[in-house]
């Protein structure tokens, strides 16, 4: 394919500006016919038992643009080499994609994204598809539906506290964020954390995806203060974050 002279030059044309933020400028300047080699080294092996997805898969790359196919292919590939350093520390095989169709969305979505953070959780989502069965569909579906923001906050964000001792300071309710999604009242992500941030539609899409929740702090200790409330991991929110950002040490950056 014909590349641009530097990342930014013909990207913008098809709405890729930010992109050069999470994939490196070499990737543009291989040749269409290296990026679709490439490729299908990556996804035959991937779905070998699974025909009728490769065809899929490879119709569906053909119909992309060129520097798509460039995205999707690094990407491919970097999910690729996650896996499999994962796979050797934890003595396991690739396999078949465990959800076809999400990884294929997942495939898709992840070509288009220009947010470095997003696209980083696209690709870690991809590798958890070949060597993790408990990857589950919904994921994709939360992925796609997350901006930046959301996706920043998420990451910033620790399960509620188990200490008793910190315990002592949260008012637990039942209902969960069903209750309080509509209220507009500051919100701290560690007890004792000053200053509290303002609520904000990224927190409110936070709760309704059930990836975060909220904990009233208790206003009687001591009753003069009030204190803002405790936003939260959910254990879905865990859930969900140790397969789109899991510890670096486990899936090692690495650059093709």
């Amino acid at each position: 394919m014909s590349a641009p002279e530097s990342p930014k030059s013909g990207l913008d044309l098809v709405g890729f500006g930010k992109v050069a933020e999470a994939i490196p400028p070499e990737v543009y300047k291989q040749s269409a016919a290296t990026v679709c080699k490439t490729f299908e080294s990556l996804v035959a092996p991937l779905t070998q038992t699974t025909d009728g997805l490769g065809r899929l898969i490879r119709q569906t790359f053909d119909n992309w643009v060129e520097v798509r196919k460039a995205i999707g292919t690094y990407t491919l590939e970097q999910a690729v080499i996650r896996a499999k350093a994962r796979a050797e520390k934890e003595g396991k095989n690739l396999q078949p994609p465990a959800h076809p169709k999400t990884f294929l969305r997942a495939l898709e979505e992840a070509s288009l994204e220009t947010d470095s953070v997003v696209h980083e959780m696209w690709v870690n989502l991809l590798a958890s598809e070949i060597i993790d069965p408990v990857s589950h569909p919904r994921f994709v579906n939360i992925l796609a539906q997350l901006e930046p923001a959301e996706a920043r906050l998420l990451t910033s964000l620790k399960p509620r506290p188990t200490d008793p001792e910190r315990l002592k300071r949260l008012s637990f309710f039942l209902g969960g964020n069903t209750a309080h999604s509509g209220m507009k009242e500051p919100w701290v992500s560690e007890l004792d954390e000053q200053p509290a941030q303002p609520w904000n539609l990224s927190v409110t899409l936070l709760c309704q995806h059930s990836l975060a929740d909220i904990s009233p702090q208790n206003t009687t200790e001591p009753a003069s203060q009030k204190f803002p409330l405790l936003l939260h991991l959910t254990r879905f929110g865990e859930a969900f974050l140790a397969v789109v950002a899991p510890p670096v040490e486990v899936v090692p950056s690495q650059n093709p």
